[in-house]
């Protein structure tokens, strides 16, 4: 049976259960991390921008901005402020 299915009071109940469960399970798979480090996520985002890194040169605009120059002659602000 599905939560819409129940009254109110069960169908919180179920929500309130599942969000436990939730928070359960990512805690337990938080707890395998390298606690020193950063979230897997951002390393893997990390990773693949090191794989594009050589492509690119940066240019000094002022002293908190710069201008990353790609490829294909794209240009990328970077407000470092």
């Amino acid at each position: 049976m599905r939560i819409r299915d129940k009254p109110i009071d069960k169908a919180i109940e179920r929500l309130n259960l599942m969000l436990m469960k939730l928070m359960h399970k990512r805690k337990i798979k938080a707890a395998t991390w390298d606690q020193n480090g950063l979230v897997p996520r951002a390393l893997i985002h990390i990773e693949e921008l090191k794989k594009h890194y050589g492509g690119y040169h940066f240019e000094g605009e002022d002293k908190d901005s710069f201008v990353a120059i790609g490829p294909t002659r794209i240009r990328w602000k970077l407000n470092l402020a």
